[in-house]
């Protein structure tokens, strides 16, 4: 999330970098389930709300503090969003850079 907040700031100017990171942080949020438990979302909302990096973050942390599940799935979704978001993140820097 983190490399998520850097590529948005490298991307946005100074004054819309706040609340662009902050609309997309509410965004995966309340989409990835954490304000609203996705049993109550449509089926099509509840397959895109459990590939989020917000809802498997939640699920690693649940099945740690339970003992159950296998948090490895868990990981990799977290990883393939962590790549991602640095891509977004070297692609906000290069062209932060060029400029």
């Amino acid at each position: 999330f983190a490399l998520l907040g850097l590529g948005l700031g490298y991307l946005t100017s100074p004054t819309t970098g706040g609340p662009t990171v902050m609309a997309c942080v509410v965004g995966l949020s309340v989409i990835g389930g954490l304000w609203v438990p996705i049993a109550f979302f449509p089926d099509t909302l509840q397959h895109i709300a459990a590939a989020l990096p917000t809802n498997r973050w939640a699920a690693l942390g649940q099945s740690l503090v339970a003992g159950h599940g296998n948090p490895l799935l868990d990981v990799a979704v977290l990883l393939a969003w962590a790549v991602g978001f640095g891509g977004l993140a070297a692609l906000g820097f290069k062209r932060g850079a060029v400029a």
